[in-house]
């Protein structure tokens, strides 16, 4: 009886063990997978913590190889950058910019960067930024060319940079627009398109003409800015007035074969501009999709029609027929859904090791678990026999 409760205590010691190596790996399997590496070809930059200390005060996100902050040599509150660009001394605490740039610098009679000059004589405060010949610290547009400084409002912004120069309350590319002075405050828009403006019986514009008498409120019914008893397409939009083969007609509204359908149309959507017998074949006229007809005349009918397989790439039909089968629509890698029998790729490749998948270790442990399970089973088979001899 001893006998067998030794083997008894042995087999459940190497199961024991046995599950010990196991937990382990088994732990491993439950870990959250970890990002990949770099792709082939890019370099990965880490960021990280900006170390404490007089080159970086502030705990700020860095990149390796980066210097970290701003650097302030010789501790007068002005960075080092910011004093080489604006010619003060680095390196001397008693040397700070006097520049345009920090404009109370350039009119506290103090030569703060102790090169000699003061306020006005500093080259640094006569900075010339649209090189107009005007410092930015007196140019009423410091980025925008302007010599003469014209202010036609007197509102201290230069009329080359004022939206409206004249105060007038119409900016300035609108007066433009509509031939009004956007110089003169007595001059604003008198034109169709601006409503009333045409008839209340005021000069609006400065130009002596009155409501109809004034060019600009001739009626424009497509807003091109050409009259419509002058425009050469007077239902199209085209201000340039094109007409390339001088017939009167502009180019955007010329149908050469009369068959109701402008030719630049027809030359977008496929038809012949020349054949009144041929008309568009498109998604842009519904209709002719879905009429039996080739209304084209390119030997296509309607979904077979390139003109009409629109709907096929926006996947609102799949025709076609076993002759002249239509391509289904492609669908993104790894999508589930299909179209025509279409299946959706496999993936690329089965999950790594230790994301999914059982890495040598785990099965290596597992033979070693079915194998204490097996030595088991013999142990209780040997128990069971000396059993049974002794019951004889």
């Amino acid at each position: 009886m001893k006998r067998i409760l030794s083997l008894l205590v042995a087999v459940s010691l190497l199961a024991a063990f046995g599950a010990f190596l196991a937990a382990p790996s088994v732990r491993a399997q439950e870990e959250p997978p970890q990002p990949p590496p770099c792709p082939d070809g890019e370099t990965c930059v880490v960021p990280e913590p900006c170390p404490a200390g007089p080159d970086c005060p502030d705990p700020i996100p860095c990149v390796v190889g980066e210097p970290c902050g701003a650097n302030d040599a010789d501790g007068d509150g002005w960075d080092d950058f910011t004093e080489q660009e604006f010619g003060s001394d680095p390196n001397d605490a008693a040397s700070t910019p006097e520049h345009a740039y920090v404009p109370e610098t350039c009119a506290d009679a103090v030569d703060n960067d102790l090169d000699g000059a003061t306020d006005g004589t500093d080259d640094g405060c006569n900075v010339d930024s649209d090189d107009d010949g005007v410092p930015d610290l007196s140019d009423n547009c410091a980025y925008d060319s302007n010599p003469g400084q014209e202010d036609a409002d007197g509102d201290g912004a230069g009329d080359v940079c004022d939206f409206d120069a004249d105060n007038d309350g119409w900016d300035d590319e609108t007066e433009r627009l509509f031939s009004s002075d956007p110089n003169d405050a007595n001059s604003t828009p008198e034109h169709s398109q601006i409503k009333g403006s045409c008839a209340d019986s005021v000069d609006n514009d400065a130009d002596a003409m009155v409501d109809d008498a004034d060019p600009g409120c001739a009626p424009d019914g497509d807003f091109d800015f050409v009259p419509d008893a002058s425009d050469n397409c007077p239902t199209m939009y085209n201000p340039e007035q094109a007409d390339a083969d001088g017939d009167g007609s502009g180019d955007v509204c010329e149908d050469n074969d009369g068959d109701g359908f402008f030719d630049g149309d027809e030359l977008a959507l496929g038809s012949d501009p020349n054949n009144a017998a041929s008309t568009p074949e498109s998604a842009a006229y519904f209709e002719t999709c879905s009429d039996a007809v080739d209304n084209d005349l390119d030997g296509a009918v309607d979904d077979q029609d390139e003109g009409c397989r629109v709907y096929l790439e926006a996947g609102e039909s799949h025709g076609g027929d076993d002759d002249n089968p239509v391509a289904p629509v492609a669908l993104p890698a790894g999508n589930s859904d299909t179209l025509d029998g279409e299946q959706s790729p496999l993936p690329a490749a089965l999950p790594a090791a230790g994301v999914g998948g059982a890495s040598q270790s785990d099965n290596a442990s597992l033979l070693l678990i079915a194998a204490l399970g097996v030595l088991a089973a013999a142990g209780a088979m040997t128990v069971g026999g000396l059993a049974a001899r002794r019951a004889r």
